[in-house]
């Protein structure tokens, strides 16, 4: 089975209104700037795959990483910014409380990057306000309709991450297709600085 050109050239013309629509209703109704958001729900929706073992050697060997933690390069990686952005994104966050450094517990002079129970809250109440706010912009629309888009849109997803060629000359992680789960058994950190 193949799809023709003209149809993914009109997929290509098309998929910006999925972003313009994100950006339209995170910002209504928050006091987060949306890349903040981002940031912060990208944090906080990590799965947690099995965590490879610390190598003999290491300080604190068989130690495994928090799996609710990640390192700041990761995030940085994942919503496809420079590190500097991705470390001011942190810093507001854990001025309000969404986010906490701790130590890693294999490598102590790097600090991991924890979402609080505050901002795990943040998160519920943004995405809830985004939910009401998307459901009353689509009252035309069918529940079947809304859940056959939503199914087609994680099956594009879960095959462009699939066939992802590798890294992306401009900077992107393989695999990259948007903000993407953070792998949180490669917990996020900042490193210390002297």
């Amino acid at each position: 089975m193949t799809v023709s050109t003209q149809s993914c050239a009109e997929l290509l013309h098309r998929l910006p209104v999925l972003a313009q629509l994100k950006r339209g209703i995170r910002r209504s109704g928050t006091t987060v700037g949306t890349s903040v958001l981002t940031a912060l729900a990208t944090l906080d929706g990590a799965p947690a795959p099995a965590a490879p073992s610390a190598p003999a050697t290491a300080p604190g060997a068989g130690t495994m990483p928090d799996p609710s933690c990640c390192r700041l390069g990761t995030l940085a990686d994942q919503l496809q910014v420079d590190l500097s952005v991705a470390s001011r994104q942190v810093t507001q966050l854990i001025e309000m409380g969404a986010v906490v450094r701790v130590p890693d517990p294999t490598d102590r002079r790097v600090h991991l990057l924890r979402v609080t129970e505050s901002g795990h809250r943040e998160i519920v109440r943004a995405r809830d306000r985004a939910a009401e706010q998307l459901a009353t912009r689509l009252t035309s629309w069918s529940e079947d309709d809304l859940q056959t888009l939503v199914s087609l849109l994680g099956r594009l997803q879960s095959d462009l991450r699939r066939t992802d060629p590798g890294p992306d000359p401009g900077g992107a992680p393989p695999g990259t297709v948007g903000p993407t789960p953070l792998p949180s058994a490669r917990p996020i950190s900042t490193e210390s600085r002297p």
